[in-house]
Parts: C-alpha cells; sequence; structure tokens
C-alpha cells in the first residue's frame, strides 16, 4: 500500500472526506476523498466531453475519487464498496440539488450529470469495475506502481 502524504486536495474546502466508524467504539476502519477536478486540460484532471441525448458536445463536472481505505480485517464485510457507493450519492445528489436551481425538472432520465476520475492501480481494478467504472487510456506508472484511468458516469 502506498503511503500518503497531506497534498493541496485535504485541506481544500471542496474536497470532501468520508469516515468509516465502527459503533459503539467509532474506531475509525475506513475512508475515502472526493474533489472537484479543476484543470479539464491536463492528462490527469479530464473533464470530459460527450454528446447528450441531442447531439451536441457538452462538458460535465468532473470529481476525483481516491485515497479509498479499508482496514484489512474489515474488507470482507464490503466496506469499500459502501464508501465507494456514498461518494457517488453524495456528489449525485449534490449536482442534482444544483441542477434543479438551474432549470426545471422536465429533463431527461439517465441524463449524464457528472463524472468520477480515478487512478486506480491495476491490482485492485477489478474492484472498481464491480462499482461501475470503466477503463480507458493505457497504463501508467505513478509513484512506481502501474495504474489504470476509470471514469464511472453519474446519472440523473
Amino acid at each position: 500500500m502506498e503511503s500518503e502524504l497531506p497534498d493541496e486536495y485535504d485541506r481544500s474546502p471542496e474536497t470532501f472526506h468520508f469516515l468509516l466508524r465502527l459503533l459503539p467504539s467509532q474506531e475509525a476502519i475506513g475512508t475515502v476523498r472526493v474533489y472537484p477536478l479543476k484543470h479539464p486540460d491536463t492528462p490527469t484532471d479530464t473533464g470530459t466531453q460527450k454528446e447528450d441525448a441531442h447531439g451536441s458536445a457538452a462538458a460535465y463536472p468532473t470529481f476525483a475519487l481516491g485515497r479509498l481505505c479499508v482496514l484489512e480485517q474489515y474488507r470482507k464485510y464490503k466496506f469499500g464498496h459502501k464508501l465507494v457507493q456514498q461518494a457517488h450519492s453524495f456528489i449525485r445528489n449534490r449536482l442534482l440539488a444544483s441542477r434543479a436551481h438551474a432549470r426545471d425538472s422536465s429533463s431527461e432520465s439517465n441524463e449524464i450529470l457528472g463524472e468520477f476520475i480515478i487512478h486506480a492501480q491495476v491490482q485492485v481494478k477489478g474492484f472498481y469495475l464491480k462499482n461501475g467504472y470503466t477503463p480507458f487510456g493505457d497504463i501508467f506508472d505513478e509513484d512506481g506502481m502501474d495504474h489504470q484511468l476509470m471514469r464511472y458516469w453519474i446519472l440523473e
């Protein structure tokens, strides 16, 4: 497992940290981090354009999901999946709320609201596939380990 040092995203007010605690002890057993990507023109911070239902290209808000960690003795309980699902749901609800303020509710169902982009370590790529992510691009080295870019579409 990589050792992670704090970076510029850890203290950003736009970053959300999810912490999973056991009850009643309150022992922290898992975490994941989500933040919006600000630089859609760089290889690691890719905002995506995809044709919408009307055939026009639209840019979508892009979020990074990372630093997912669950203590080894609790992984058999699928808490990693729960953390990822909670992060997806949280961002989806925020996007729906901001969209409700911006326009009426006559939009199509299953419309794309945004996307998550991750740098998945190749050895855990299957975990993200099970959570709805799809790989894209070439495998690359990050901190001495093989990684794969993966995407999850946030649907209405």
